[in-house]
């Protein structure tokens, strides 16, 4: 019996409404992730959806991507993320670095970090 998997791709996807490129498939496990106790507070705080216009959180959030790129969503499309909220972003003002969300393995992880170290 033969298991296939769908090759990852780099490419825009449609995922629940949203044009994103999906994450890299890679498990890890929460045991083998190792993020900060600020970037475990930052996914808590991202959990439902944000729009991330700080520096240091735009940092933090890149490097959980890159850590375990299954725990967040990210998007990067300007004209995406502004369709999501309903608001039109102008290059007069501050623009975001870009949208985040918790995905329900990021939030599992969150759960069980906290349970661990409280």
């Amino acid at each position: 019996m033969s298991d296939t998997k769908k090759l990852w791709t780099n490419e825009w996807v449609e995922h629940e409404g949203l044009k994103i490129i999906p994450p890299k498939p890679e498990d890890k496990g929460a045991e083998k992730v190792s993020l900060t106790k600020e970037q475990v507070e930052l996914m808590e705080a991202v959990n439902d959806g944000a729009t991330i216009f700080g520096y240091k959180d735009a940092k933090l959030l890149r490097e959980v991507q890159k850590q375990e790129p299954t725990f967040i969503t990210i998007i990067d499309n300007l004209d995406e993320l502004a369709r999501i909220e309903g608001k039109r972003y102008k290059g007069n003002e501050q623009l975001p670095y870009f949208g985040a969300v918790i995905t329900e393995k990021g939030q599992d992880f969150v759960k069980e970090f906290f349970s661990k170290t409280y």
